[in-house]
């Protein structure tokens, strides 16, 4: 039986396939039964599963929406990504179809890496298992980011690399090419693995690292908790900020009055914003409410809270999933390869696994952490398949 043929998978076609796919798109239902030259009652019954589309009803939606043919087949493992378990940072802000779109490329990339694992093995998931934390117990949250740090030990000081460090510890971490900034990053608590998106259009290296820090405080912390709670981003907001800037070690190095060049400077050390660094500085006691909220309308004044002066370099970017791919390509195993084996389309695989086209290399180690040794090929996985 043949994946690439419609007469062949017409037959066990998967309704949840179909809605996802069509999430991942944003398309609406009527918008696809007008591509696909149906009614949107009858796009329902596909995705209810009260009825099955044809086989050249099945080849005009695989073409429409840019879906291999053999996606919409059932017998593949899958998890169900949904908003009332995901954690984005304003449910307010963002439509129902931005965040169909976003959970559905959260799904992506944890089911390429289960198609990747049957390869290679990935680093095993290590969080720190944290207790609920009272509403707005600062204290116990500076707490708990170090605990976090203890626990990976992490060097005192500065976090050269947050996404290698999540993906030393396990976690998958990819970028999304957003199309509104009201989609922020955003983490899932899949089972086996957790999954962790920032946004591809904020190239700024300061608040990414924030994000990906804050969705950390979000999958120690929050497992249970509703996410888009005031109180929760709040708690994680706080965590970031403690993990990236512990308040033994940064609150010497903080300036007792606003000194720009002096702030710039720690940007560059810590790879945390000005904005960050006044915002740490205030909580720490060290700036009152008033040099706080001078320092703040000031920078707003100069095009900062878009713009800061201080430049990080490039963003960072994921390590795990690429360096899979190429420890497999010494094998002869292609992108080509896992797109027949996952049944995902080229442009998401070649977003997942950070495809570069600008051929700047990827740093893939630094002083704290070794990402990517315990990623290895399973020499033998073919013979015990």
């Amino acid at each position: 039986m043949s994946m690439n043929d419609p007469k062949s998978v017409a037959p066990i076609f998967d309704p949840a396939r179909l809605e996802l796919a069509r999430k991942a798109r944003g398309w609406q239902k009527a918008e696809l039964a007008d591509a696909i030259d149906v009614s949107p009652p009858a796009v329902s019954q596909y995705e209810l599963g009260h009825a099955k589309p044809s086989p050249a009803v099945l080849a005009q939606i695989s073409l429409a929406l840019g879906f291999p043919v053999g996606f919409f087949a059932r017998g593949r493992p899958r998890v169900r990504a949904e908003a009332s378990g995901a954690h984005f940072r304003s449910l307010r802000r963002t439509t129902h179809r931005q965040r169909d779109r976003a959970l559905a490329f959260a799904e992506f990339t944890w089911e390429i890496c289960t198609v990747l694992e049957r390869r290679v093995k990935f680093p095993s998931v290590d969080l720190p298992s944290i207790d609920a934390i009272p509403d707005a117990d600062r204290s116990e949250i500076e707490l708990t980011a170090q605990r976090v740090r203890d626990s990976w030990s992490v060097n005192p000081g500065p976090i050269p690399n947050m996404v290698r460090l999540l993906e030393s510890r396990g976690v998958l971490v990819s970028r999304l090419l957003a199309e509104t900034r009201n989609v922020d990053a955003f983490s899932c608590h899949f089972p086996e693995r957790p999954v962790i998106v920032l946004t591809s259009d904020k190239q700024d290296v300061a608040r990414s690292r924030f994000d990906a820090a804050h969705e950390l405080g979000h999958l120690v912390m929050h497992h249970d908790a509703e996410p888009g709670n005031r109180v929760i981003e709040e708690q994680a907001h706080a965590f970031a900020a403690a993990f990236l800037m512990p308040r033994d070690q940064i609150v010497k190095s903080l300036p007792r009055k606003v000194e720009w060049a002096r702030l710039v400077q720690l940007k560059g050390i810590w790879g945390v914003s000005i904005a960050a660094l006044l915002h740490r500085s205030k909580t720490l006691g060290i700036l009152t409410d008033a040099s706080y909220r001078r320092a703040v309308t000031y920078m707003a004044s100069q095009g900062w809270r878009t713009d800061e002066p201080g430049e990080l370099g490039p963003v960072e970017r994921s390590a795990l999933i690429p360096k899979a791919l190429s420890m497999l390509g010494e094998r002869g195993y292609s992108l080509d390869d896992l797109g027949v084996e996952s049944r995902l389309p080229s442009d998401v695989i070649n977003c997942i696994a950070e495809v570069q086209t600008d051929e700047r290399p990827i740093v893939l180690g630094d002083n704290n952490v070794a990402p990517l040794a315990p990623v290895r090929e399973i020499a033998r996985a073919s013979r015990e398949a």
